[in-house]
């Protein structure tokens, strides 16, 4: 998990708790609108809940432009060895490869 996937885990949650909490004591959506009340408050939510990925991905895009340095030209720091393919897994990309191209 990244630090911007954490942030937005928890701003989500935060936002998801004070939207019912919004709700259940300040506003009166089914008076005021109706059978549409509901529709109103899953769009308000949805719209919530992109926003706050949004500033979960930003967090992620300023961590990785700080890695690379003021000019943001420098090399971005390599992933831990296990995120990168074996050659064991190399070897059996290229018999698939290879197979599929045979059956074509």
């Amino acid at each position: 998990m990244t630090p911007g996937g954490a942030v937005a885990l928890g701003l989500w949650l935060a936002m998801s708790l004070a939207l019912r909490v919004w709700v259940a004591n300040f506003a009166n959506y089914s008076a005021t609108y109706g059978s549409i009340g509901g529709v109103i408050l899953l769009m308000l939510w949805l719209y919530l809940t992109s926003y706050v990925l949004l500033v979960g991905a930003e967090v992620d895009a300023e961590i990785e432009a700080r890695r690379r340095g003021p000019s943001g030209r420098g090399k971005p720091r390599a992933p831990p060895h296990s995120a990168w393919p074996s050659r064991k897994s190399a070897v059996v990309a290229a018999f698939v490869g290879n197979a599929a191209l045979a059956l074509s």
